[in-house]
């Protein structure tokens, strides 16, 4: 009797243990799932766009942190200056691309501020290549003659004369603008 009480035991011992390995087992399944859960609602959640990888909205982040963080490298010359982003823009990136898409972007394309004087606005900001962006900067160089005006990089390539030589006749040598543009470029190698 006494052995069919242990093999009993046992048989009841082992069952109960085998329940118990079934819910730990179950359970440690269910936390697993709820983490998995918890992690793909976390990334619902977070993942409004799903561009975060992009140029477009790397450029809507340099554009936020050259006009809102003092510490960035760039501040002094835009948030410094009281250069702001349209509050529709710096609080929803979806915004900002939306209207980047209407208004002709292009991955070969930069964010221009047509007066850079104005902050980032949709009235004042387009899509130029860099050529055009370069000519629109705050420390660009005017030069007016015979009635048209441009920059010295654009009257480089209207006079033939490199840009480096129309800079340093105008602004170190002090030619005057008739004289920088018209005089030809001497040849000193023999």
């Amino acid at each position: 009797m006494m052995m069919e009480q242990q093999m009993i035991l046992r048989n009841n011992l082992s069952t109960s243990y085998a329940q118990i390995v079934n819910i730990f087992l179950e359970s440690e399944v269910v936390i697993i799932r709820n983490q998995e859960y918890k992690r793909e609602l976390a990334r619902k959640n977070f993942t409004t766009h799903g561009k975060r990888n992009t140029r477009l909205y790397n450029i809507w982040c340099c554009m936020k942190k050259r006009c809102y963080n003092p510490n960035y490298t760039y501040y002094e010359n835009y948030g410094g200056r009281g250069i702001k982003v349209y509050p529709k823009w710096k609080a929803n990136f979806q915004a900002f691309y939306d209207w980047s898409m209407s208004h002709g972007y292009s991955d070969n394309l930069t964010l221009d501020r047509k007066n850079n004087d104005k902050g980032y606005y949709p009235f004042n900001c387009r899509w130029v290549s860099r050529k055009v962006q370069n000519s629109n900067s705050r420390n660009c160089h005017y030069l007016e003659y015979k009635g048209e005006t441009h920059t010295i990089t654009e009257w480089s390539g209207i006079v033939g004369i490199p840009m480096k030589t129309l800079h340093l006749r105008i602004t170190r040598l002090n030619w005057s603008v008739k004289k920088a543009l018209t005089t030809p470029i001497q040849n000193h190698r023999k």
